[in-house]
């Protein structure tokens, strides 16, 4: 049997505090955008950081996630249990015409 790897969040701030340095940072560069030009900054560049951090506000979270995870499990424990009655029955069936 292998074991899952774990998977880590590879940041220290909470997901609100995330999305509010996006912000942050999106509004300042958005009014300071003149002042940026010279470092490269562009609107098309704010834009794949606003994209990216309305992508992540948008996905599931860990709890939704996890959830999710459960109904799966208990849908294929579902088919589990279905398959081996129907083995049972198709062994018994064999059984008794065998006898």
């Amino acid at each position: 049997m292998s074991i899952e790897k774990e998977v880590k969040i590879s940041f220290h701030l909470t997901f609100g505090t995330l999305v509010q340095k996006s912000d942050d940072l999106i509004s300042s560069a958005t009014r300071d955008m003149n002042a940026l030009k010279e470092f490269g900054i562009t609107l098309e560049k704010l834009t794949t950081i606003s994209d990216l951090k309305d992508e992540f506000i948008n996905s599931p979270t860990d709890v939704e996630m996890g959830s999710a995870k459960v109904g799966k499990t208990e849908d294929k424990n579902m088919k589990v249990e279905s398959t081996k009655s129907g083995i049972r029955s198709f062994v018994d069936t064999i059984f008794l015409l065998s006898t």
